[in-house]
């Protein structure tokens, strides 16, 4: 009975639904400890700053991978997976672009001088978040549910251990270790992914993860 709870809680979907509730419990608590420690300016920066990257990116991106999400058979999918990931591509050095404007009108209204090591890091934090937040959804039309959950939780991991890392290392604020260690765990989540997509689509391997 419990066997066959497991297998149903955590087939298909359900894993998906499973692993991304966890990732996103784990990803609050995460939050909750930086945001203690960065203060109310920072934090405050730092919100303005995730929040307009991801208002960019759903703008930017949501609208294509939702019609790519409808194509059902693969072979449709990998002709038009590569079109993708150019657009995704250009896409993540638009929203820094963006994001630096909009960095601009927040100094004016609040009439704050942001120190150019933020502002390099907030860059750096826009291109890799919006490839990530195309990557996730390139998963989702190759059909790896299963691999997209499990990164989930990994990518919400290794934020923790390189935020954790860079603090007791004493080298950076607490500002530009949050956003270096998000950043870090983008890039991995976007090398892993294009590894997966290389993989399935190399005409040797003819398995389907």
């Amino acid at each position: 009975m419990k066997s066959r709870m497991y297998s149903l809680l955590l087939a298909g979907d359900r894993q998906f639904v499973t692993m991304r509730g966890l990732s996103m419990f784990t990803a609050m608590a995460f939050a909750l400890i930086y945001s203690k420690q960065l203060g109310v300016e920072r934090r405050g920066l730092l919100t303005f700053v995730m929040v307009t990257n991801l208002v960019f990116s759903i703008l930017l991106i949501s609208g294509i991978s939702l019609h790519l999400r409808n194509i059902a058979r693969r072979e449709e999918s990998r002709e038009v997976l590569g079109t993708y990931i150019s657009v995704v591509l250009l896409f993540s050095f638009l929203t820094p672009l963006l994001n630096l404007v909009v960095l601009d009108v927040y100094q004016e209204i609040t009439h704050t001088n942001i120190p150019n090591n933020l502002v390099y890091v907030c860059v750096l934090y826009c291109f890799f978040s919006t490839l990530s937040y195309g990557m996730h959804d390139a998963l989702l039309l190759i059909k790896s549910i299963k691999i997209a959950s499990v990164m989930d939780l990994g990518v919400v991991l290794l934020q923790i251990v390189g935020y954790l890392t860079l603090i007791y290392s004493g080298e950076t604020s607490y500002f530009v270790s949050v956003l270096i260690s998000i950043s870090i765990s983008y890039l991995v989540m976007t090398s892993s992914t294009l590894l997966l997509i290389m993989y399935i689509y190399n005409p040797r391997h003819k398995r389907q993860l």
